[in-house]
């Protein structure tokens, strides 16, 4: 990518991370999607049959009944669809690539979905594939010019911070039932998740981070949250500090800030992911309210 292409890149993923813990920002992100791409839509849609909960979908097509059937029939039926399951799942592909014109305007998703929309190009694929879950995206055209390699260069750039964005919402769902289900909730993660209050105190930590603890890469104790090396103790203490604010709005990225960092403690390198807490409404519990949340990973896990 040239270095227009990545200076767009990098202000889409903060919008991506924005979205994780701001429901309404994945409306912004898939517009922004659009936008970057010289695209007149996009969709990005998860689902999950072991756990409808988790479902999403954002799109920029307003036309309500025009979702509602293609979600009913053709999310998981399109011939496109059928197609992206026997290719590799890590790529993107055009329209063209994966069904050619003259067949998809033989079927019935492009009479009563692709025609009805205005969809002449598209371009996409899978963010991730596993199990029950998936998660899709998808960018659109009215009119040519078709997509091309530039765009699903830039498509193949977001989709990993998609993914990992994707999954942290995921858990982040998971974690707002930890009022009524204590730590098991929490337990259950794959990644390490601390919950920490408005001054920035642990609150509550699941298993996965008693692990990293016992590995000696991070440590909770009268001093709070720290992690190996006192440079990287104090990163951390920065992207904490830039969630808090008293009047309670969000001001993450106040001067351009930007949550996600990378950090090596020790022999194991690791990722944080500092993210406000923002619910809707306030749960009642026995807990001091949660301000926060960091995410901590292996690097390449």
């Amino acid at each position: 990518m040239d270095s227009i292409q990545y200076q767009l890149a990098s202000e889409l993923i903060q919008q991506i991370y924005y979205s994780v813990s701001h429901s309404e920002g994945w409306q912004a992100t898939v517009t922004a999607i659009a936008r970057a791409h010289d695209a007149d839509g996009c969709a990005l849609w998860l689902s999950d049959v072991d756990d409808p909960d988790v479902g999403m979908m954002a799109t920029t097509l307003q036309d309500q009944d025009l979702l509602t059937l293609y979600k009913e029939r053709y999310a998981s039926t399109s011939p496109h669809f059928q197609r992206l399951k026997e290719l590799p799942s890590c790529r993107m592909y055009t329209s063209e690539q994966l069904v050619p014109r003259e067949e998809l305007m033989r079927t019935p998703v492009y009479r009563e979905y692709w025609k009805a929309a205005g969809i002449e190009y598209s371009a996409g694929g899978f963010i991730t594939r596993e199990k029950s879950r998936v998660a899709v995206i998808w960018v659109y055209r009215h009119q040519g010019p078709p997509f091309s390699g530039r765009e699903l260069e830039m498509l193949e750039f977001l989709r990993p911070h998609l993914a990992q964005a994707l999954t942290i919402r995921t858990e982040l769902l998971a974690s707002q039932t930890v009022a009524r289900t204590g730590m098991q909730a929490l337990d259950r993660m794959s990644m390490g998740m601390i919950l920490l209050d408005e001054h920035g105190r642990p609150v509550a930590y699941n298993a996965c981070t008693a692990a990293f603890i016992k590995e000696g890469v991070l440590s909770i104790g009268v001093d709070g949250l720290q992690l190996t090396g006192a440079e990287n103790s104090r990163r951390l203490l920065a992207l904490v500090d830039s969630t808090a604010s008293p009047d309670g709005e969000d001001t993450a990225f106040a001067g351009g800030g930007f949550k996600l960092a990378s950090v090596s403690a020790g022999n194991g390198g690791i990722e944080v992911l500092v993210l406000p807490y923002r619910p809707a409404e306030r749960q009642e519990s026995l807990m001091a309210p949660v301000n926060s949340v960091v995410c901590v990973k292996h690097v390449g896990s």
